[in-house]
């Protein structure tokens, strides 16, 4: 997927789970909201890398970057994992709820490029690299999004941007109105 369908895939994977980590008040719901959009596109960070070798903004048919070990489950549950002990033992609340949120905003990233990606992920890292994924197409690069943006796993992207955008303003008006009440 694009950094968009990532960005608007961590916010809405947050935004469903946010009951579950019991937000003290909206302050706290939008903080989460926001952490999730972050965490969404993190694993995609390491375009910058990427940039820094090159030594220009480019993105070419040698970026393959789901081969990377910043793409890769393990690597960002490790991550969670620690910051979530942090919290238990520093008994900070606010930095186990960021885990999570680091957790599943992440996790949706790498499955999400397992639909339609050049290659898909290495699911199973470290006991195997192979790549999996659906609709997977083996190209990078420039070729890999003029192919993608004509498949259905694009439409499958847009849907999921436009159901997060609604799904703000939705919140936004209905908070605004909560607050009107109040």
């Amino acid at each position: 997927m694009k950094i968009q369908g990532h960005a608007a895939g961590g916010w809405l994977a947050t935004r469903l789970f946010l009951k579950h980590l019991s937000p003290a008040d909206r302050s706290e719901s939008n903080n989460l909201l926001i952490l999730g959009l972050i965490g969404g596109v993190l694993p995609d960070l390491d375009y910058l890398i990427y940039v820094l070798k090159k030594g220009r903004i480019t993105y070419e048919s040698d970026f393959r970057h789901h081969t990377w070990v910043t793409h890769t489950i393990p690597f960002y549950s490790i991550a969670a994992l620690l910051l979530y002990i942090l919290g238990v033992v520093n008994k900070n609340l606010n930095l186990k709820k960021a885990a999570k949120v680091l957790s599943i905003s992440t996790t949706t990233h790498l499955l999400q490029d397992t639909l339609g990606s050049g290659d898909g992920i290495m699911l199973f890292y470290p006991v195997t690299k192979k790549m999996y994924g659906i609709g997977l197409s083996g190209l990078h690069g420039e070729e890999w999004n003029d192919h993608y943006t004509k498949t259905p796993f694009y439409r499958l992207e847009m849907f999921i941007v436009i159901s997060t955008i609604i799904t703000f303003v939705f919140d936004a008006f209905h908070n605004r109105k909560h607050r009107k009440k109040s």
